[in-house]
């Protein structure tokens, strides 16, 4: 995906310009996330399935973030 121009700027430009100018925007990366270790995997996934949850079941994860 690509950033666009603001839509009242595009609209004033001809196509061929705007395409011009489009041709050297570069991509957007995306945001790589770091891969979770397969015990807070496990652990979270152990949360998930448990009836009773309580802020107490989160002590101890070291890596726990809430996004």
């Amino acid at each position: 995906m690509k950033p666009s121009l603001p839509p009242e700027i595009e609209a004033k430009l001809p196509l061929d310009i705007a395409r011009h100018i489009y041709s050297f925007v570069p991509h957007l990366r995306k945001k790589k996330t770091p891969p979770v270790s397969p015990s807070l995997q496990k652990a979270l996934e152990s949360l998930q399935k448990s009836p009773k949850r309580t802020a107490m079941d989160l002590y101890g994860l070291d890596d726990f973030v809430l996004c």
